[in-house]
């Protein structure tokens, strides 16, 4: 086995039958991705394609990219590992198109439901439970809401009862007792 064949042997996809194990063994070679200090004629630029800014300017690596520079393709490992979907230009390999490179990483690998399920399928593999941030965070402040409303309750009950004044209301009666 040479070393173009042995190099092109990781981007081959695992078979839909494969067992789990030989899926992850595979996804766990991955990522291959140029480095910005090699000296490698890329028809793009490798810090564009590896990592992405959020709003935030939090830099994030996309560790599920991968690009064979045998063959000038770019290739998502979560897609081969586990997508059904044997089509998808990211499993097959993205022929890189300068124009529209950056923008297809972003809309059309997020779009494609090869994607999703093969994030999803990796997620629940590696034991990740994917919850959406927004609703997380939505649900922290839910809870610091109630805790601090508990906690003024709380107080107030205990001033009172250090007063020796009753919990009632002012109007109530006595007959409604």
């Amino acid at each position: 086995m040479g070393l173009r064949s042995y190099h092109l042997s990781k981007f081959t996809p695992p078979s839909i039958h494969s067992s789990l194990e030989e899926k992850i063994e595979k996804n766990q070679k991955h990522p291959i991705q140029p480095q910005a200090g090699q000296n490698l004629d890329l028809p793009f630029k490798p810090l564009k394609t590896s990592y992405r800014s959020s709003i935030d300017d939090a830099v994030e690596h996309r560790k599920w990219l991968s690009y064979s520079a045998d063959i000038n393709k770019i290739y998502c490992s979560v897609c081969m590992a586990f997508s059904n979907e044997r089509q998808s230009n990211f499993v097959n390999g993205y022929d890189i198109n300068i124009k529209h490179l950056y923008k297809s990483l972003v809309s059309s690998h997020r779009t494609a439901s090869s994607a999703y399920i093969g994030a999803t399928k990796n997620a629940d593999v590696m034991g990740v439970i994917v919850i959406d941030k927004n609703l997380a965070d939505k649900r922290k402040i839910q809870v610091l809401q109630r805790r601090k409303i508990l906690i003024r309750v709380i107080d107030i009950a205990i001033f009172l009862g250090r007063q020796g004044l009753s919990f009632e209301g002012t109007k109530k009666r006595r007959f409604q007792i």
